[in-house]
This record gives structure tokens, sequence and C-alpha cells, in this order.
């Protein structure tokens, strides 16, 4: 069940969720997503809300939806492994429409900021990113 109090739309939420299970390998390439009807079950929402969501992986080139034969894995983008060492300050947030665009992040993805001491501030795709801390 998602937070009704959220203040991201429940549609961002599922796709986020989704694309963290194809990220992590819970779906692979050509493997098909649960129906609609499981997805709304499981994470508590309307079927519309699903269709938003499984939209907003189609746009991003994730999955691909044919009626009648519902939506399979179409690629998985590589994870990127980032090293924080002591003295480096992670944090998570929403990235601008700027970085968004620079960095090819879909809307309702958020950015890992690395700053390291005398260098500038790292962006990475927070749905792709691995930190690694003190490796």
């Amino acid at each position: 069940m998602l937070d009704p109090a959220a203040r991201i739309p429940p549609y961002f939420v599922v796709a986020q969720l989704l694309r963290q299970d194809i990220m992590a390998g819970r779906y692979a390439v050509s493997q098909a997503l649960p129906a609609e009807e499981s997805l709304a079950a499981a994470y508590g929402v309307s079927r519309d809300t699903v269709r938003s969501a499984l939209g907003v992986l189609r746009e991003e080139g994730l999955i691909m939806t044919r009626r009648g034969a519902g939506s399979v894995v179409r690629s998985v983008p590589p994870k990127i492994t980032v090293t924080a060492a002591p003295g480096d300050t992670v944090t998570s947030r929403m990235p601008t429409p700027a970085e968004r665009s620079a960095l090819g992040i879909p809307e309702g993805v958020p950015v890992i900021s690395v700053r390291r001491p005398g260098r500038a501030e790292e962006l990475f795709d927070a749905g792709r990113a691995e930190i690694i801390i003190g490796g």
C-alpha cells in the first residue's frame, strides 16, 4: 500500500518501484510483468494508476506493451557503481529540470549527489546508482 499523504503522484511511486524491480533483476529482459490487475492489488492502487506507471516505463524504454499480451521488460540500463570515501558527503534529492535533461533521467527519479572535498558536486541517476561506502 502506498502512502496516501505522499506528495509524489501514486503513478510515479509505482513506476519507481517497478523500475527498481527491473534494475534489481526481479524481471529479466523479455519477461512479462504481472497483469495490471495484479499490480493494482499489490500496490493498493487503481488500474488507471498502474497504466500511468507503465506509460512512464514505456516512455523510458524499459518496457513495451502489446494489447492483449501485457507488458514485458525491454531493456535494463547498466548500473552505475560509485565509491564514497571518508569525508565525502552523499545525499539524495530531486534533480532540477536542467540536471534531469543533462543526465537523461526520467521525471520522478531522484539523483544521488556526491560531494568530495575540493571537488565539484557529482550527480548520478538514483535509479541506476549503487553507492559503495569506503570501498
